[in-house]
């Protein structure tokens, strides 16, 4: 995949506060790529910068291979903020059609259609006074595909959902991956960012602390694991794996037996004898039905750091 957006050495200060600091990611084309992180760690502040709404900042960006300040006025990029501005008097139609005349003129057909889809087919000429956040946000939704993106970038699309909305909402950026459009999605939601993503980027503080893949996260948020048998272990077996850990030089943070399973677990630095310990007791022990990795949450990898 091509790159499409890239972040060099970016860093924004308020005042004596840092709010980013050397931030430094790229976005593939056709990618969902998730931007994590706690309330106040920087999501929004690299968000603004990208749309052009904090013009003052330090580091280069780059679009498509070309340097420049902002992206808020490429045409095939579009924005979606956590609190979105619409004319509450105005109805939900009038409003698509404002932003259509604005930008793309779009028929009342393509307006309606758009409507429909996001499932405001209901409210299509009611006032957005009367609108849940809910409903808000799909107006929001709407408004950026009447645009019809290539690259939608979407700050906290979840945010005060109740579980219909944020089911709706995460089903259709899939759909709209698959159909190849390039999403940056930032939120606080761990398990949102981990269903969703191809890619991900974690920040802390401004700093980011990882920046990968799903399956390297997942790899490294194992500190351990649970081997899980038919029957219950016999004494001769418990022996073997005590004697095995020994000759091995292998001395794991916790090690607990239960009648049919034990668990063990290693720091960071040690992780990798797990798989020479699945190895040997698959090797040594009868009925083994599978073995559980034990995962660290996200928060306790990343964000109980100073």
């Amino acid at each position: 995949m091509s790159e499409i957006l890239r972040l060099e050495n970016i860093s924004k200060n308020y005042g004596n506060f840092k709010a980013v600091d050397n931030l430094s990611f790229n976005v593939k084309q056709g990618e969902i790529i998730g931007f994590l992180g706690l309330n106040g760690s920087g999501k929004t502040t690299t968000i603004k910068i990208l749309s052009g709404l904090l013009y003052e900042y330090e580091g280069r960006l780059f679009y498509k291979g070309k340097k420049e300040k902002n992206i808020g006025n490429k045409k095939e990029t579009t924005f979606i903020f956590d609190s979105q501005n619409f004319y509450e008097n105005l109805t939900a139609y009038e409003n698509l059609l404002i932003i259509s005349c604005l930008n793309k003129k779009r028929s009342k057909k393509e307006i309606l259609k758009v409507l429909e889809e996001i499932g405001l087919a209901d409210w299509i000429y009611k006032p957005v006074k009367y609108f849940s956040r809910g409903m808000k946000q799909r107006l929001a939704l709407s408004s950026a595909l009447l645009l019809n993106p290539s690259f939608l970038i979407l700050d906290e699309p979840t945010n005060g959902l109740d579980i219909d909305g944020i089911y709706f909402c995460e089903n259709y950026f899939s759909k709209l991956a698959t159909a190849g459009c390039t999403i940056l999605l930032s939120s606080h939601y761990l398990e949102e960012v981990e269903r969703l993503a191809d890619h991900i980027v974690i920040i802390h503080k401004g700093v980011k602390k990882f920046d990968g893949d799903k399956q390297s996260l997942s790899v490294l948020k194992i500190i351990g694991a649970n081997y899980i048998f038919k029957k219950n272990l016999e004494s001769m077996s418990i022996e073997k794996l005590n004697f095995f850990l020994k000759n091995n030089d292998i001395n794991p943070l916790s090690l607990n037996f239960k009648e049919n399973n034990f668990e063990i677990s290693f720091d960071k630095d040690s992780i990798e004898k797990i798989e020479l310990i699945n190895n040997f007791v698959k090797d040594n022990f009868d009925g083994l039905l599978f073995i559980q990795p034990i995962q660290k949450h996200l928060k306790e990898l990343f964000f109980n750091q100073s």
